[in-house]
């Protein structure tokens, strides 16, 4: 649905009815128009007046358990919900923090985080393109191994600068990666990350999509550790659809009865055996039998991997 607001044509999104409007103003960052929203944020394209270039602005909103009123504060829908709103808005914090601590040039920067309306907000560049989704519903044909490598030389790159900063993504999917108008990858939401700590368990509001997230990512105690090799899984699952046009199999569900069929074993045509074989590989249910690294598994795809933080 398309909705007229000031003279400028907005897409409406389904949490609409609870957005800031446009031309909402924070000290420096006006509100233009909604551009996206998840189960816990809705993410804004804004201007930001002291920088004067637009911005995107992530609100924590988790639709499920929060209301906003006529004044605009936005709130826990009843009493009992304050502590899991308030556990929600300390890991929004920590994404903040995430950010903050992360340097890639295909990664989200920083540019700020303030609290409001009784919840919190985060500020970085807003880049263009269009998601790996949308890419791929426009032109499934553009997919061959030529150009997944291309592809996942600079993802793959991104990533393994994300983990050597201390850092798990646990989102990767193709909603989250953003083709620029360069062609190059850029790797967006940091809502599910954690520091590699040894803490990463015990989040309870970790995005779950299936076909993408690995088994140990729906177990909160006990299971498998995260580490590297829960995005390996999740990057391998992004490949898996792109050639196949399809999710492969929740991975919870293989751990009753796994029904994957390796793609190795079915000759995908234009495809060499040892990427097939790669993506098989970064998808094993049991982390001991994935690749342990993004630079074991690049080799094993025969891919560039750059052991350095550039982009």
């Amino acid at each position: 649905m398309l909705t007229q607001r000031k003279q400028e044509v907005t897409e409406s999104f389904g949490c609409d009815m609870h957005a800031l409007p446009p031309g909402y103003r924070f000290a420096q960052v006006e509100i233009q128009r909604v551009i996206g929203e998840g189960g816990f944020s809705i993410v804004y394209q804004a201007f930001d007046h002291r920088r004067k270039h637009t911005v995107a602005v992530k609100e924590y909103f988790p639709t499920a358990i929060a209301a906003r009123d006529g004044k605009g504060w936005v709130m826990p829908r009843n009493a009992f919900l304050q502590p899991t709103f308030d556990a929600g808005q300390c890991y929004f914090h920590q994404e903040a923090q995430i950010l903050g601590s992360l340097s890639h040039p295909r990664i989200p920067r920083l540019l700020g985080y303030w609290r409001g309306n009784g919840t919190a907000y985060i500020s970085t560049p807003l880049f263009n393109g269009q998601n790996l989704k949308k890419r791929y519903a426009e032109n499934p044909a553009m997919v061959n191994e030529t150009w997944l490598k291309t592809l996942l030389v600079p993802l793959l790159n991104t990533l393994g600068a994300v983990h050597r900063q201390g850092c798990l993504h646990r989102d990767i999917s193709w909603d989250n990666v953003q083709i620029l108008d360069d062609e190059r990858p850029v790797l967006l939401d940091f809502g599910s990350a954690c520091f590699d700590n040894g803490d990463c368990r015990s989040r309870t509001d970790i995005v779950l999509k299936p076909g993408f997230s690995p088994a140990e990512l729906y177990c909160s105690k006990g299971g498998e550790a995260h580490g590297p090799w829960s995005d390996i899984y999740s990057v391998g699952a992004l490949i898996y659809t792109l050639i196949t046009g399809r999710l492969p199999p929740v991975s919870l569900t293989r751990c009753i009865e796994d029904n994957y069929r390796p793609l190795a074993t079915q000759h995908v045509e234009g495809y060499s055996d040892g990427f097939l074989r790669a993506i098989d590989h970064a998808l094993a249910v049991s982390v001991t039998n994935r690749p342990q690294d993004v630079a074991a598994f690049a080799r094993q795809l025969g891919v560039y991997f750059a052991d350095c933080v550039s982009g």
